[in-house]
This record gives structure tokens, C-alpha cells and sequence, in this order.
């Protein structure tokens, strides 16, 4: 599902896909913020939770600061639309 989505938005040549990707810049992680890498828990995104995953592993090796964060109860489609929407209370 990913690959054609990939291709449309940053292209096909090998230069352009390591560009975009955030592994290439793990190594200025170092001295920065935290990096909360968030993902959702259901069982379609398996893959991205470990893509997420290996981001953490890579920035924390290279020396820098990454924790996940798991949002229960969301699908990718909530949780993007969610983001930064006024949280509301319940009684």
C-alpha cells in the first residue's frame, strides 16, 4: 500500500527517498529536543509501528533522545485527524 503513495509524493530516484526519509537525519538528533514518535495500536499498522520503532532505536544510538508513544483506541485516521484538535471534558 505504501510504495505508490511513497513514489507519488517524493519520487522514485534513490537520492529523493533518502532525502525524505527521517532516518537519514537521525544523526543531528543529538543535543535536540526529545522526540515523542507517536503510533497507533491496532493491528493494520504492525508495520509502522515497527517503522516507528526503528526511528526510536536509531535516534537513541546515534545519541540522541526518542520515547513512542502508543495511542490506544486510534486508528491513523483519528489520530491525524485528532492532532491538535481543542480537547473537550466529559462529565
Amino acid at each position: 500500500m505504501y510504495p505508490p503513495l511513497i513514489k507519488q509524493n517524493f519520487g522514485d530516484s534513490d537520492d529523493k527517498l533518502r532525502a525524505a526519509s527521517p532516518m537519514t537525519y537521525v544523526k543531528n538528533a543529538v543535543g535536540g529536543p526529545t522526540f515523542l514518535v507517536a503510533s497507533v495500536d491496532d493491528d493494520k499498522s504492525k508495520t509502522s509501528r515497527e517503522a516507528s520503532q526503528a526511528l526510536i532505536d536509531a535516534i537513541n544510538l546515534a545519541g540522541g533522545t526518542a520515547k513512542p508513544a502508543i495511542l490506544a483506541g486510534k486508528s491513523h485516521f483519528t489520530a491525524n485527524h485528532e492532532l491538535g484538535a481543542r480537547a473537550t471534558r466529559q462529565a
